[in-house]
């Protein structure tokens, strides 16, 4: 693509990126019945070796009829995937339409971060939420009301308005309810994320499966539970660039994307690491937590000779003491969003405004 040179007028369509979070207890969902008797009478021996042979996403099924409902109507429906997000939110819209967009947070999971937020293990989490969807051939969103057996629509969405949701996944043609995988539960047993929630109050099965999941996942080392360094993680030194050199590290001829831009690849086996980048400039723009900032205060002229200056979107929803006209520095990532260049993975702290991964004001008038 080409270069991306985002100035001030731009409409701020990067801020309407989705954030994670879910303070939701988490619901209850039918599974297949295990006997407590054998649970009980087995050896700790016994049970390593369950923990360590059983796939609790494949052993545990979809019981809720699906046919012929809507998620948005009857709490559980076929959809279409719009967009992965990262590795616990994705967007989809009823089967075959291209209209009421879903914007669904998976339940009883917290995935580490990988958009505003830069974390450890954050990528490789989304990433193999992406590879479930490319195997996919067909996806279910289950309401955590409904997988309760709840009649009311109780707690359906979080406080950010998305949909609070189960995902179920199958990979055969014309699939039964059994071919469907969980992939909150799968995301668990990969190791990309514990069980969050009031997991004690969702039924002794559904609990033993999220439960042995987790178990299973830090037994056999999966995910982030491999003692490993993350490897799609960049543990150096941010490199210190002004908002020209960012620019201008594409071709010469501007058709081509600045070196340090980030690019999400395919999968894991081509994925290469975050680049942490270090910039500075002046606050021109505030919405929220967002920012724009730009090399030079203004784009005023100086007489007939037009100033040039760069600038670039701040995704952050972090609520500062940061006003326009500070000028800050900050460390993130450089992706795209938009068509406009951004660095995203933004921290700010106010007691610790020099954190490596933070934001600094340089100087104030305020």
């Amino acid at each position: 693509m080409k270069k991306k040179i985002a100035f001030p007028f731009l409409l701020l369509a990067a801020f309407s990126m989705v954030a994670c979070g879910n303070d939701t207890p988490a619901p209850s969902i039918s599974i297949e019945e295990v006997s407590s008797s054998e649970e009980t009478s087995s050896s700790e021996e016994e049970s390593s070796s369950e923990l360590s042979l059983i796939d609790y996403a494949a052993e545990t099924h979809l019981t809720e009829d699906y046919f012929g409902k809507s998620f948005l109507k009857d709490g559980i429906g076929q959809v279409d995937l719009k967009q992965k997000i990262d590795g616990d939110t994705a967007h989809f819209y009823p089967v075959g339409t291209k209209s009421n967009l879903i914007k669904a947070r998976y339940n009883c999971i917290d995935t580490p971060e990988s958009t505003s937020d830069i974390e450890e293990w954050g990528k490789a989490a989304s990433l193999f939420n992406k590879s479930c969807f490319e195997k996919a051939t067909q996806v279910i969103l289950q309401s955590q009301g409904w997988a309760r057996g709840d009649e009311e629509k109780s707690s359906t969405t979080d406080g950010n308005g998305r949909n609070l949701a189960y995902v179920w996944y199958a990979t055969v043609k014309n699939p039964t309810k059994e071919d469907f995988r969980c992939l909150n539960l799968e995301m668990v047993y990969e190791g990309y994320s514990q069980g969050i929630g009031s997991l004690e109050n969702l039924g002794e099965y559904y609990y033993l499966a999220f439960t042995k999941a987790g178990m299973s996942a830090e037994i056999n080392k999966r995910g982030q539970f491999q003692g490993i360094k993350d490897p799609y993680y960049d543990y150096g030194e941010p490199e210190k660039l002004s908002l020209k050199e960012i620019y201008k590290s594409g071709s010469a001829d501007n058709k081509t994307d600045s070196s340090y831009l980030f690019h999400e690849a395919s999968s894991l086996a081509t994925q290469k690491p975050w680049r942490f980048i270090r910039t500075e400039g002046y606050v021109t723009r505030k919405i929220n937590g967002a920012l724009y900032i730009q090399d030079k205060p203004s784009y005023e002229q100086t007489g007939t000779e037009k100033v040039e200056a760069y600038g670039i979107y701040i995704f952050t929803y972090a609520q500062t003491d940061i006003m326009v006209g500070d000028k800050i520095e900050v460390v993130g990532v450089l992706s795209v969003y938009g068509g406009c260049y951004q660095i995203q993975g933004i921290k700010y702290s106010l007691m610790n405004p020099d954190e490596r991964l933070g934001t600094k004001i340089l100087s104030s008038n305020h």
